[in-house]
């Protein structure tokens, strides 16, 4: 999996990366799985993934994980 690039906050407790699941081909759905990895205990982690022009979230642009631990592995896909 690719390490994503921060834009943002540098000190972010969570990390994300992920991973391109097939070769993507212009007009089709593509596959992304993200793993995201929090540093520090939370009650839930939420995460909203949008699109830009050109780029449309058919599923999984809204995910939440409960009970997270620090150093644990939570993955979802986005189609």
């Amino acid at each position: 999996m690719a390490t994503a690039v921060v834009t943002g906050k540098t000190s972010a407790p969570v990390d994300l990366k992920y991973d391109v699941l097939a070769k993507p081909n212009v007009g089709q759905p593509v596959e992304v799985e993200l793993a995201l990895l929090p540093r520090l205990a939370a009650d839930t982690l939420e995460v909203e993934v949008t699109g830009i022009p050109g780029l449309t979230v058919v599923s999984g642009g809204a995910i939440k994980f409960d009970a997270v631990a620090g150093g644990d592995r939570h993955v979802a896909k986005v189609i």
